[in-house]
């Protein structure tokens, strides 16, 4: 019995009930998340906003990616990558434990930085277990959207603390509700994002170049039906088919300590629901599964869980934690998960068919003859009809545990009952409640008495009944949660009315973030989706807003290069090719043209390479000054310009050639050679010189060799006239290389790249270092950048390497193999 109290205090330290699973998995940087990762839980608030949401427990997004496949949807839709990348600010999100970048969408003409959010749009099939809405993810879960409690983003996005306790929602009939209103918008965002389709091809036969406007739109619309079909999930995991007490709304609660009360019914109807999520994790930190596990209340396999659906017999059910169960959709759980999937599809295609594809186009992946399909688009649909029976009921009043492979249980009544009282004090404690009165803790013990000893009376009487589903008794001074269902105010924290960002929604007085605020972060965050909303509403004045931006001098390298592309972005949309109105180029409109733009950028080609995106850049003075480097032996590329992925320079700047000789192994050619290779080091500078371009050109400085005499065999043509040397305000980095000093004759020999160094930092250039290999003679840093005072990059530049021959003696073949390393934008 000590053991029971033991698990059901355990069960009280995270007061929540899920539905099927929702997991973020910490993962190191750059390692790529894979279905099948499992590791640490994220720790809750921002930090799980910067995480991936795939694992092989992260059950929402199994059901989605099967529902998708079964709907026939584009496997890319089902289980593809998509990214968005977002205009921030520069400010550390801090918490105890962590720090992250902040990933609220700020003004366009206000960036900082520019960060690229990737995500699985199964994936947003979680997002109710990790944030309040869709703005709460958007905004990266920095805020805390109950407003009626003093808690920093962590802790309000607590499961355990703050959500649990108003996740009533999670349960039918309010999943019907929320997964109406949240479906109604992501059906709404797809038809307009069919009329921007429509308007792009009645323009010029097909999006053509701005079919990624479109596509950027369906990504959008059909995240947010990732978001709503949770709750239709929901509706169908076995733990949550009844009414349980409560509001999403901390506003319906009793004013004596609502958040409390809140987390305390949250903490009861985890306890029916099941308590494997809390309870299986401990046991696997004592080491105690190979003894005993977990296979708890009414989301287990046991034969007395069932539910009723109206018109047919009781049916056999699972829930949270055992999907694996029902998903092969094996004949013990097939009219369950028949029926979810069934109005899953029903749901995804009709949100993709609003965004104007063609049913003939869906091609389902897998076996449909079985599924139920019913629209489960209103609160009255079938698809929230399904409750569990009163013996089901019953048997959630329990902990259900296998004990060295027999099944046993912990009723929670009688003794373990009246035990529940220190538990509760326990845990109040365990999230960072004020202690809870004893009053408070005895009117939770007889509740949940009352409520166990009721639902055995019923198991008796009636089995098949939903009597206890659909009307517990209340509840530490709450109603099932049928009685808060308020349509015209679901939550105060729900998602702003269509459209972005000028929504119709109006706030209450004391909502926190307004509607209006919510809308317009999420339009900031899907700008490109939201073109049409932008088009008009970008003005002459606010795109110079956005040049100035771009030329702020104080911006360091990140903010300038987020200015930068925020300026070009938004450039480019309402950019025409040519002089004015009347003499430009109509075959290259831009997108806002169609999409309710009015004012224009003139700018004429300069180039026959150039492209509007170069022109916008050019025009908000972010054209790249530096165009990168590469590397070649004799003819043979052999280490490419990371700018353009090739041999070349980028648009509108040009080569300059550095004889540099090469290790034979960096060529191909015979490691033993005593010989050098000859190679060629190519930098890519402006046409034009700026006297405040970061990059000052190159020149190649050979010594006297014999009868050779010094010689600048390379000039810098960044100086006037071209000479070995930087030009004025400009500094230099000594490289060392090996090249023809006169015919036949190779020798050590100077590189000097020149820089300079202003005030805001480097921009498009990081400076370049070089770095011996670790053999005799080698000197380790043999050259420093003037940007870091040592062999490394500034922020926001990465290292790209080049292999050269530091020293050489023909007579002896002595090297120093060395690399040089150029910065170049990027991280």
């Amino acid at each position: 019995m000590r053991a029971g109290v033991f698990a059901l205090a355990a069960v009280l330290h995270a007061p929540a009930a899920w539905a099927w699973d929702s997991e973020c998995y910490l993962r190191l940087p750059g390692v790529p998340a894979r279905p099948d990762d499992f590791g640490p839980r994220c720790p809750a608030g921002p930090f799980t906003a910067h995480q991936r949401w795939i694992g092989r427990n992260t059950e929402h997004r199994q059901l989605f990616v099967e529902a998708c496949d079964l709907a026939g949807l584009p496997e890319r839709v089902c289980s593809g990558d998509v990214n968005v990348r977002v205009f921030t600010g520069n400010f550390p999100i801090a918490t105890a434990a962590y720090t992250v970048p902040s990933y609220l969408p700020v003004p366009f003409a206000r960036a900082e930085r520019v960060r690229e959010r990737t995500w699985q749009i199964a994936e947003l099939a979680q997002l109710p277990d990790f944030a309040y809405s869709l703005w709460d993810w958007a905004t990266g879960m920095e805020h805390c959207p109950l407003i009626e409690v003093i808690a920093s983003p962590a802790e309000c996005h607590d499961f355990a603390s703050h959500m649990g306790g108003v996740n009533s929602n999670h349960f039918p009939p309010q999943t019907g509700y929320f997964y109406q209103y949240l479906h109604d918008l992501a059906r709404q965002r797809a038809r307009e994002c069919a009329s921007v389709r429509s308007r792009l091809t009645a323009a010029d036969g097909g999006p053509g170049a701005h079919s990624t406007f479109v596509e950027a739109c369906e990504v959008e619309a059909l995240t947010m039906e990732a978001h709503a079909q949770h709750y239709l999930q929901d509706s169908w995991s076995m733990g949550h088919l009844w009414n349980r007490w409560g509001s999403p709304d901390l506003l319906d609660f009793p004013p004596d300590q609502p958040r409390t009360r809140a987390v305390l019914i949250g903490a009861a109807a985890g306890i029916i629901h099941g308590t494997r999520g809390v309870v299986q994790p401990m046991l696997e930190e004592r080491g105690l599964t190979s003894m005993l596990d977990c296979n708890d209340g009414m989301c287990g396999p046991h034969a007395p869980v069932t539910y009723v659906f109206p018109g047919i017999a009781p049916a056999r059910g699972v829930g949270d934690f055992f999907l694996s169960r029902a998903l092969p959709r094996e004949a013990l759980h097939r009219a369950q998960i028949d029926r979810l999937l069934g109005c899953s599809v029903v749901g995804l295609r009709s949100v993709y068919e609003a965004l104007g594809h063609a049913p003939g186009e869906l091609s389902p992946r897998g076996d449909t003859s079985s599924l139920v399909l019913a629209d489960p688009s209103t609160p009255e649909s079938p698809c929230y009809q399904q409750r569990a029976t009163n013996f089901a009921m019953s048997f959630g009043t329990g902990i259900d545990f296998v004990n060295r492979g027999l099944q046993a249980r912990l009723d929670l009544d009688g003794w373990s009952g009246y035990h529940l009282t220190p538990a509760v004090a326990e845990a109040a404690a365990s999230v960072g409640m004020a202690p809870i009165p004893l009053s408070l803790a005895r009117e939770f013990r007889d509740d949940f008495f009352r409520t166990s000893v009721l639902a055995r009376l019923l198991a008796i009487r009636d089995p098949f009944g939903t009597t206890m589903a659909r009307a517990p008794i209340p509840f530490l001074g709450m109603r099932e949660n049928s009685a808060y269902v308020h349509p015209e105010r679901l939550a105060r924290y729900i998602d702003p009315l269509l459209p972005w960002p000028a929504t119709r929604s109006v706030s209450s007085p004391g909502d926190g973030v307004s509607m209006a605020d919510r809308a317009l972060a999420l339009a900031r965050m899907f700008h490109r989706a939201h073109a049409a909303d932008w088009c008009p509403q970008t003005t002459t004045a606010s795109l110079e807003a956005l040049r100035a931006r771009s030329r702020d001098v104080i911006l360091d390298a990140e903010g300038h290069a987020a200015a930068c592309e925020a300026c070009t972005e938004f450039t480019e949309r309402h950019l025409r090719v040519g002089t004015s109105v009347d003499a430009y180029d109509h075959a290259l409109e831009p997108v806002c043209h169609y999409l309710g733009g009015r004012d224009y950028v003139y700018v004429p080609r300069s180039s026959a390479g150039a492209t509007p995106r170069s022109l916008a850049e050019a025009w908000c003075g972010c054209s790249p000054r530096f165009g990168g480097a590469w590397a070649q032996c004799g003819t043979t590329c052999r280490d490419r310009n990371p700018l353009t992925g090739d041999c070349g320079c980028t648009a509108d700047t040009r080569r300059t050639f550095i004889d540099a000789g090469m290790m034979p192994a960096d060529c191909g050619a015979d490691p033993m050679a005593f010989s050098l290779v000859p190679g060629d080091l190519a930098f890519c500078g402006p046409v034009t010189p700026l006297p405040d371009d970061t990059f000052a050109g190159v020149f190649l400085l050979t010594p006297a060799v014999g009868t050779c005499v010094p010689t600048c065999r390379v000039p810098n043509t960044q100086r006037s006239p071209p000479s070995c040397g930087c030009p004025g305000g400009a500094e230099r980095v000594n490289l060392s290389v090996v090249a023809e000093a006169c015919p036949g004759r190779h020798a050590p020999a100077t590189l000097g790249v020149c820089l300079r160094r202003g005030a805001s930092g480097p921009r498009d250039f990081g400076g370049a270092y070089q770095v011996d290999d670790p053999i005799t003679g080698g000197m380790g840093c043999r050259a420093s950048n003037p940007f870091t005072s040592g062999c490394a990059c500034p922020s926001g530049f990465r290292a790209s390497p080049f292999r050269a021959m530091a020293s050489y003696t023909s007579s002896t073949g002595r090297a120093i193999p060395s690399t040089i390393y150029v910065c170049m934008p990027g991280s």
